[in-house]
């Protein structure tokens, strides 16, 4: 499977697991959020697997929400979420 393969299947389990509407105001989600943030230090540190794993992910509406999923500077929360979704998944395994 390819990167884009994994994230837009990711992608598609985010919207099934929490429904097509913003997590943040109950508006139509537009898009979807990342909770760690996909930047180059996240995605080095974390790999893709993490940041576009579905529950690293909110459907949002735009912007403002997005930023609200965001949990960049809190380094506590970021170690449970990564936590949290290796207890989830088995795909580690196999690395």
């Amino acid at each position: 499977m390819t990167q884009q393969q994994y994230k837009n299947e990711q992608g598609e389990k985010c919207y099934q697991a929490k429904g097509r509407r913003c997590v943040h105001c109950g508006k139509p989600a537009t898009q979807l959020g990342h909770i760690i943030p996909q930047d180059k230090v996240s995605l080095k540190k974390y790999g893709y697997r993490i940041i576009h794993h579905w529950r690293n992910r909110d459907p949002v509406c735009g912007l403002t929400c997005n930023a609200k999923s965001s949990i960049r500077n809190h380094p506590i929360e970021i170690a449970a979420k990564v936590r949290e979704i290796k207890n989830e998944s088995a795909i580690w395994e196999a690395e």
